[in-house]
């Protein structure tokens, strides 16, 4: 269910983000533009993970920045599929102890910034921001180590 949606023309990313954040928004937003597709999620206007169809995903960032190898990360996915749903690559991650907390998080929080970054560059296409439910609210806190304030984020951009 849709809760707020529009053109990016017509508000522009950066204003929409802020407004989200006051409302302390609650939900799923997705911005596309052109065959570019962002995702956030969002919590009490926070942002806790973003992912994109043009950004690394999380194992291939972490071994991108050698963090893990491509064979642990093949081991992490293995375990990963065996436990279903349930179980986020980033805490089989850890739980392995390939990699640790605060580098999960740290990559988590690059992702959130890079897939930031270009959607921000976006003058056209479309925002939807879709509730959530309750279960699913409490599943996704738990991925994620901390989150991040969106105008911190935006902040970071312009510097």
């Amino acid at each position: 269910m849709s809760i707020f949606s529009g053109d990016l023309a017509g508000l522009g990313m950066g204003p929409m983000l802020q407004m989200l954040e006051r409302a302390r928004s609650t939900g799923i937003l997705t911005v596309t533009s052109g065959e570019k597709k962002a995702t956030f999620s969002l919590r009490e206007g926070e942002i806790l993970w973003a992912s994109s169809n043009f950004s690394p995903k999380l194992g291939e960032a972490l071994v991108l920045s050698g963090v893990l190898t491509e064979n642990s990360l093949a081991i992490a996915s293995r375990d990963q599929a065996m436990h279903g749903a349930s179980a986020s690559l980033g805490t089989v991650i850890v739980a392995l102890g390939l990699a640790t907390r605060d580098e999960v998080a740290h990559e988590l929080e690059m992702q959130i910034v890079c897939t930031l970054r270009e959607a921000m560059r976006w003058t056209d296409g479309d925002y939807d921001l879709a509730a959530v439910r309750e279960k699913a609210k409490r599943k996704r806190s738990r991925q994620r180590p901390g989150t991040a304030a969106i105008s911190d984020l935006l902040m970071r951009l312009a510097s």
